[in-house]
C-alpha cells in the first residue's frame, strides 16, 4: 500500500521543501519507490530537483489539475512524471496559483487530485507532497488524499 506524506505548515522557510527533498532522496536510496508532488506555485521543489524552468515544462501539476477541469485527457504517466536519480516528481509551476484560484469555482474540485493521483498508488511505496505556505482549496484538496495520520518516525 502506497503511503502518503503531506509536508505542510501555514509559514513559509520552515523546511517543507527540504523536507520533502531529503525524505525522498533517503527512502529512494532504501530502495522504494517515490513520488514526490510540487503542490507549490513557488515551485521551489521542482527547481531543488535541479528543473530549470518549470514554467517552460509541457506538464505540471498545473497543467494536469486545468485539464482535468476542463474535461481534457491526460497525457500518459511517463510524459508528466519526471525521473530525477532514483526519485519520481511531478513537477509545479507558477500556473498553479491560478488552478488554485479556480478550484473554487469547479464543481467537485475535491476529487481533481484523487482521480489524478490514485492511478499511481500502485506504482509507488510513497508519494511525498510540498505544500505552499497558506491555507486554501489546494492544500485542503491534497490533506484530502491522507487515508492515514501517522507520526513521522511510524513511517520509517
Amino acid at each position: 500500500m502506497c503511503k502518503i506524506m503531506v509536508v505542510a505548515n501555514q509559514k513559509g522557510g520552515v523546511a517543507k521543501t527540504s523536507t520533502v527533498r531529503n525524505l525522498s532522496y533517503s527512502l529512494a536510496k532504501l530502495g522504494q519507490r517515490v513520488l514526490a508532488v510540487d503542490f507549490d506555485g513557488q515551485f521551489n521543489l521542482t527547481t531543488c530537483f535541479g528543473i530549470e524552468n518549470p514554467n517552460e515544462l509541457e506538464h505540471t501539476i498545473a497543467t494536469l489539475m486545468t485539464r482535468l477541469m476542463n474535461d481534457e485527457e491526460i497525457p500518459a504517466k511517463d510524459e508528466y512524471i519526471l525521473k530525477v536519480g532514483n526519485v519520481d516528481l511531478i513537477p509545479s509551476s507558477i500556473q498553479l496559483s491560478v488552478v488554485d484560484a479556480n478550484l473554487r469555482l469547479e464543481m467537485g474540485s475535491d476529487r481533481l487530485l484523487s482521480c489524478l493521483l490514485d492511478p499511481l498508488s500502485r506504482r509507488f511505496c510513497f508519494w511525498l507532497k510540498a505544500i505552499h505556505a497558506r491555507l486554501s482549496l489546494l492544500t485542503a484538496h491534497s490533506m484530502q488524499t491522507i487515508k492515514e495520520l501517522a507520526k513521522f518516525f511510524d513511517l520509517l
